[in-house]
């Protein structure tokens, strides 16, 4: 039987019709589709400090040591695993300015580290981060160019953030998010077993394995006044300098906005000089805090230039401070102080109580610093009431910024 010709023709017209229409639309719709879903990895940034911190690489074909005295800002991928031992801590910086603070014994991944590849994608940038043990204080920064997703993930559930500083401790059993009242922002949720909990300034939940997210709960109170530096120096906080010769330059301590947008206060003292002097911002308190099961002491601290090695001759001279003054139960006056430096290359004593520390951090970095709670750490000495927190810059010249100070008290 002889093939009709004409219906022949008709069908291979029809056929090419069809085929040039599937070309025309899908070859645009997979040229909008590369471009809205293709993303490109951004590597972050990882400075040790305290001692060596171990990293095993995306592939885990090998572990390497990062020593604290290694180059800040070593490269890290997507996928790297982070291990900080007793007493090793390290800060890493992502891409978009936020940053992670892992603290002792600590072991974490980084997941995704991401951004659209091309501007006119509408999806946001992403960073995912698994906390599989330990302890993390999550500096978030504001989202700028484009919408950000931050996702911290741990054995337990999921925790989404927005701007704003948290603190995410797990261990085996459960997982505990403090929304940290240090800046006026803040926003995380917490996520398990399809339910969620939302956490503003001030709060905290948990995830107990296997177990709905449990909040909020209550919270903290911070007793100082203009710990952010929101308002001027005359607001809570007195100035007062001293130095031991006259001829020599005085430092100064005056607040400012740092490059991230915080407000700070900044201490400088420059010129070659040779004798000790200080500076130092003092808020009186005269509170009592007997009834408090829970007091820390916080503050964001950055150094820039020490001239002496260590905290000096005799640990006492470090390029910033933190003194809290206070009276136990019995009327007796104790000074808890907390002392940073980032160079030792004397190889000074540093003193090392539960009184008075000195703590290595790293240069030109940010440091949130978390005091642990004083009421269980000082037993007998612990605080009954409060006379005054001192922020203080000593040395022969020296360099440095606070920020985000305050005495966490929770009942």
């Amino acid at each position: 039987m002889q093939e009709n010709p004409e219906r022949l023709a008709w069908t291979i017209l029809l056929v090419s019709f069809f085929v040039f229409c599937l070309l025309g639309v899908s070859i645009p719709l997979g040229i909008r589709q590369f471009v809205i879903t293709t993303t490109q990895s951004y590597p972050v940034r990882l400075t040790a400090y305290g001692g060596a911190v171990l990293i095993n690489t995306p592939n885990g074909d090998r572990q390497v040591a990062i020593e604290e005295t290694a180059a800040p800002d070593q490269e890290i991928l997507e996928g790297t695993t982070l291990k900080t031992e007793s007493l090793s801590q390290a800060v890493v910086r992502l891409f978009d300015g936020s940053t992670l603070q892992i603290r002792n014994d600590s072991k974490v991944k980084i997941l995704e580290s991401r951004i659209p590849r091309f501007e006119s994608s509408p999806h946001p940038a992403t960073v995912v981060v698994e906390v599989q043990s330990g302890k993390v204080i999550a500096g978030v920064t504001q989202a700028q160019d484009r919408p950000r997703q931050f996702e911290i993930r741990t054995p337990h559930g999921l925790i989404h953030l927005e701007e704003g500083s948290y603190s995410i401790s797990v261990t085996p059993t459960e997982t505990e998010v403090s929304v940290r009242t240090v800046r006026p922002v803040g926003h995380a949720t917490l996520q398990a077993e399809e339910e969620r909990v939302d956490l503003t300034l001030g709060e905290r939940g948990r995830i107990i394995a296997n177990s709905p997210p449990q909040g909020p709960l209550p919270g903290e109170r911070n007793l100082l006044v203009n710990g952010d530096f929101q308002d001027s120096l005359s607001t809570g906080w007195i100035l007062k300098e001293k130095r031991e010769k006259k001829e020599e330059a005085a430092g100064t301590a005056h607040t400012e906005t740092a490059d991230d947008g915080r407000q700070v206060v900044h201490f400088v003292r420059q010129g070659g000089n040779q004798q000790h002097a200080e500076n130092s911002l003092l808020q009186e308190l005269d509170l009592d805090v007997r009834d408090a099961s829970s007091l820390q002491v916080r503050l964001d601290a950055k150094l820039i230039h020490q001239s002496l090695s260590g905290g000096g001759v005799l640990s006492s001279e470090f390029p910033l401070m933190v003194r809290l003054h206070y009276r136990d139960a019995n009327g007796r006056e104790h000074d808890w102080v907390r002392g940073f430096y980032y160079a030792n290359w004397e190889g000074r004593h540093v003193e090392d109580t539960e009184q008075y520390r000195g703590i290595l951090i790293s240069q030109n970095l940010w440091y949130s610093f978390e005091s642990e709670n004083l009421m269980l750490s000082l037993v007998d000495l612990k605080p009954a009431h409060l006379i005054e927190l001192e922020i203080k810059a000593s040395g022969h010249d020296y360099e440095s910024m606070a920020s985000d100070v305050g005495i966490f008290a929770k009942e």
